[in-house]
């Protein structure tokens, strides 16, 4: 099973490729880039939204989901 982690959102980045989109997650200090993973269009999208609605309200923290191969399957806003 899968753990769900908590980083910063740093950066978002979208090419006109269909379902290529990476966030710049910064976990302990450190930075690291991850594509979101191209399983579908609207799930691409909802995942972009909201890292890039984290990335606006000053790099908010968020909770995310990793496959095996690295790529973010899930993620929403951290709420305390």
């Amino acid at each position: 099973m899968a753990d769900w982690k908590v980083a910063s959102v740093r950066q978002v980045f979208a090419t006109t490729e269909p379902l290529r989109a990476m966030v710049l997650l910064n976990e302990g200090g450190q930075n690291t880039w991850r594509s979101i993973e191209p399983r579908s269009a609207d799930g691409c999208t909802n995942v972009l939204q909201i890292a890039t609605g984290a990335w606006v309200r000053d790099h908010d923290l968020v909770v995310y989901l990793l496959n095996d191969a690295g790529q973010i399957t899930a993620i929403a806003n951290f709420l305390i």
